[in-house]
């Protein structure tokens, strides 16, 4: 745990979830996004696993990003993951990069606000081998889009809604589909909503060689993931996140998996 710490630290002022940003508003230009989270993670055993590791998976995550609006209409995000669980050491879980553009700006006038974001993610081979890593191979790319839907009183939003999905495909291995919808409310300084998440993998095969897993490239799986969060705004110094999310639904994946994250991001331009 030490070593967690230590890397906060690290990335702290040098670059949540493994996810790149999902909803489709964006900042002013040149308005940077920094955020740094830690999560805590468990579940049960994989869903039509088998091999003599298939037993509980406790892992613990450092994430860090830094959101950058170029234009009006165009931003980029930098992402870095390091973790540690029961079946993998210490160590780099990916970096990645992702590019939105933003085509409807419901803010400005529009209906609705929508992007189309494209990213690309490098996970290390090693990684591959444990079941808590959740990419397909080493080099993953994802392409998709978002629409959202912003209401507002006295000048700021006090609630919004926003949905999308991302086509995803790697170096070898089947191609994935991810999707979302998010519900938010502000009240003050407090923001709270939920986040239902969806990852499909077209792969053809439905077991899952825990023992001699090598990620989930050709794997037929799929899983449902709730997220419930609640923001605080803390002044001129950010803002403190907390996110509790479930899975009530996986087949030949991580199963009855919980886990729990704490995020602080700021704001700031030079």
């Amino acid at each position: 745990m030490k070593k967690f710490f230590f890397i906060i630290l690290l990335i702290t002022g040098s670059l949540s979830s493994s996810d790149f940003v999902l909803m489709p508003w964006m900042r002013e230009p040149w308005y940077f996004d920094f955020s740094a989270l830690y999560r805590f993670q468990y579940f049960s055993r994989v869903n039509n696993g088998y091999g003599n590791d298939n037993n509980r998976n406790i892992s613990h995550w450092v994430e860090s990003a830094l959101v950058v609006p170029l234009f009006s209409n165009f931003d980029l995000e930098a992402k870095i993951e390091i973790n540690e669980a029961t079946d993998i050491t210490f160590g780099l879980e990916s970096i990645g990069i992702q590019g939105r553009k933003l085509w409807f700006d419901g803010i400005t006038g529009d209906i609705f606000t929508l992007t189309t974001p494209i990213n690309i993610r490098i996970v290390p081979k090693a990684r591959l081998q444990s079941v808590a890593t959740p990419y397909h191979n080493v080099f993953n790319v994802e392409a998709g889009c978002a629409v959202g839907k912003e209401f507002a009183r006295g000048g700021t939003w006090i609630s919004r809604f926003s949905a999308g999905s991302l086509i995803g495909s790697a170096n070898t291995g089947s191609p994935w589909l991810k999707s979302f919808i998010n519900g938010e409310i502000k009240r003050g300084p407090f923001v709270f909503g939920t986040i239902l998440k969806s990852y499909i993998g077209f792969g053809s095969e439905i077991k899952v060689d825990v023992d001699n897993f090598k990620g989930y490239a050709n794997i037929d799986h799929s899983s449902i993931d709730i997220e419930f969060f609640s923001r605080k705004k803390i002044g001129l110094w950010g803002n403190l996140l907390f996110i509790y999310t479930l899975r009530p639904y996986a087949r030949s994946y991580p199963e009855q998996l919980s886990s729990g994250s704490i995020v602080y991001d700021i704001g700031f331009s030079f």
